[in-house]
């Protein structure tokens, strides 16, 4: 199955490239490696992992900036739901920056680890309600909707997990209540530099990491468009995506059709 994905993704002639990520390991992509030249593990990819987390710490930074003034996290309070992987990571990182880190995880034994580790308070798993600055989804069965986004009592919600809100409704919710939501799919982008830049490109260690750096600018546009138009961050945020295709799909059709 694997290696059949490997050569569809060879058909689309570098439009797309894979990497690991959830659901996918690096024994994985090393199969759909086999057939074709736009699959990279993590080895040719550097660690997705440490950078998503990067770059979500840089864009929590940009939404702080954006709330209370200063990008510093140094005694915000943040509630990281989620300690595998990417939100294990992002604890670490915010918590070595002077924020104040407590964390859940459904998985006891890897929450006791993570918070043993980094000496933050472990809260029980589902504690969306607990009060701080920052409310960090890192989990993948968030889907905040309804009541529960009644009862946050944060002013950011900041984190990497895909479809860490139910529907649209649940982003003007958000919006109503003065809470301000980072896009997963913005601040969560510094993932694919890790497969793409690395992998694809050769970029170095060090050009990757600015890469994460990317991700606070990204969203402060997006909060500026949102500002500007009256629109949720989200709205904002798929408005540009929606212009940059656009204008990405007038540069091929100016440039003919790709070889092969």
């Amino acid at each position: 199955m694997l290696r059949v994905y490997g050569r569809f993704v060879e058909l689309l002639g570098g439009r797309f490239g894979t990497g690991p990520d959830l659901g996918l390991d690096d024994a994985d992509v090393a199969q759909v490696a086999t057939q074709t030249r736009w699959a990279w593990p993590a080895g040719a990819a550097g660690d997705p992992v440490a950078l998503t987390a990067r770059g979500v710490a840089a864009g929590i930074g940009a939404t702080l900036e954006e709330v209370f003034g200063s990008a510093d996290p140094a005694g915000r309070s943040v509630v990281v739901a989620g300690l595998a992987g990417v939100g294990g990571e992002l604890a670490a990182v915010l918590a070595s920056a002077g924020a104040v880190v407590k964390g859940w995880d459904a998985n006891a034994d890897r929450a006791e680890a993570v918070a043993g580790r980094l000496g933050i308070e472990l809260l029980e798993p589902g504690a969306w309600a607990t009060e701080c600055d920052v409310l960090s989804p890192n989990v993948g069965d968030a889907a905040l909707a309804g009541e529960t986004i009644d009862g946050l009592r944060c002013r950011i919600v900041a984190g990497a997990a895909s479809g860490q809100l139910a529907d649209r409704a649940a982003a003007r919710r958000l919006h109503e209540r003065g809470i301000l939501w980072a896009p997963e799919h913005v601040i969560g982008a510094a993932a694919p530099w890790a497969v793409v830049g690395a992998g694809e490109l050769g970029w170095s260690a060090a050009r990757l990491a600015e890469s994460a750096d990317v991700v606070a600018a990204a969203l402060r546009a997006v909060f500026r468009r949102a500002t500007a138009e009256g629109l949720t961050p989200g709205e904002a945020a798929d408005l540009i995506a929606a212009e940059r295709l656009t204008a990405g799909a007038r540069v091929r059709a100016l440039s003919g059709p790709p070889e092969g």
